[in-house]
């Protein structure tokens, strides 16, 4: 059995896909699998997969319809034999320390490891290491709240450069939700955490997370107001689970937590708003109206009113306003 499952979702990354995979086989730790999920790729990039699995034994394809990336890990971790589980995406690359350095700061099943991530840039700006982490620093996620707040961990909701027990994974049948398009990844590392006891830091930043202009990306897709609603409920509800067991107080993190993972989707849905749903994001943000007037910091002053209007029912001022312009669509 491997030690290590590597799980890399595949779609439209035929230029990428060889780096991608090289730096996995060129890997110094040499007990894994690697699944590659070919997600209905519309260029080669199946078919470059294939030939690195007729080459190494210890590659797996799967070829699917194309249902995303939620859908493609979900594949790949109901295949997974490994004791360890690790994501990459397929545009990314890794140092060849990269298993080895997650590995050795494994203690425990009960213990995720978090290594660096470096930014690299396609347009000539200098990489950036994303973490300032103290290398070996154990977290007790029950009693270490200020090295919790200090780190930032429940912020970082990369799937990748973390190393999962496979164990944990199962036992409590954690999967991606298939039903989200957007922070479905962060959810996931938040509901892993409520399982596990400590999070165990790296601080060698040996995963190229790839920054290319001109290449699509989720974050900048326009989300139905009715996904955002969706993933800001189950976001605000999991940061909830977790601060019961965190106990953070600093209100100033607090903001910040609950803006990112939750307050600024709603806002994100009032702007998608068609006149069809804009009722339903009324209803959803007057849901969190405490959360809105206690935490939410918004980039941009006036942003902090939009929440107030709509508790006013601002909504139903908006709808025939929406309603004039899909007509003159």
């Amino acid at each position: 059995m491997p030690e290590v499952s590597v799980i890399v979702p595949v779609y439209g990354v035929e230029k990428y896909i060889d780096k991608c995979i090289k730096s996995i086989i060129d890997q110094s730790f040499k007990s894994w699998e690697l699944i590659l999920i070919d997600d209905g790729s519309p260029d080669q990039s199946g078919a470059i997969c294939d030939k690195y699995a007729e080459k190494d034994q210890r590659i797996k394809v799967i070829h699917s319809e194309n249902n995303g990336v939620s859908h493609a890990r979900n594949i790949g971790l109901d295949n997974a034999k490994g004791r360890y589980v690790v994501f990459v995406d397929s545009d990314d690359w890794v140092d060849p320390s990269y298993l080895q350095n997650l590995i050795e700061r494994s203690s425990a099943d009960d213990t995720v490891v978090y290594g660096n991530v470096i930014n690299d840039y396609s347009d000539q700006r200098n990489s950036v290491v994303s973490f300032s982490y103290e290398d070996g620093q154990n977290i007790n996620l029950d009693n270490d709240v200020d090295l919790i707040v200090k780190y930032r961990l429940p912020e970082n909701g990369f799937p990748i450069a973390k190393l999962f027990s496979r164990e944990i994974i199962e036992q409590y049948k954690l999967r991606f939700d298939e039903t989200l398009s957007y922070h479905e990844d962060h959810l996931f590392v938040l509901n892993y955490l409520r399982y596990v006891k400590s999070v165990r830091l790296s601080d060698s930043p040996d995963y190229h997370y790839e920054h290319r202009n001109g290449v699509s990306s989720l974050s900048k897709r326009r989300h139905p107001a009715d996904k955002l609603i969706n993933a800001s409920e189950k976001l605000l509800t999991a940061i909830e689970q977790g601060n019961n067991r965190w106990k953070i107080v600093d209100k100033r993190y607090l903001a910040r937590l609950y803006t990112f993972l939750g307050l600024n989707q709603l806002m994100l849905a009032l702007k998608n708003a068609t006149a069809e749903n804009i009722c339903s994001v009324g209803i959803a943000m007057r849901r969190y109206k405490s959360l809105f007037k206690n935490y939410y910091t918004p980039n941009h002053r006036v942003y902090r009113v939009i929440p107030i209007f709509i508790s006013l029912y601002g909504e139903y001022l908006m709808k025939p306003i929406l309603q004039w312009k899909e007509k003159r669509s």
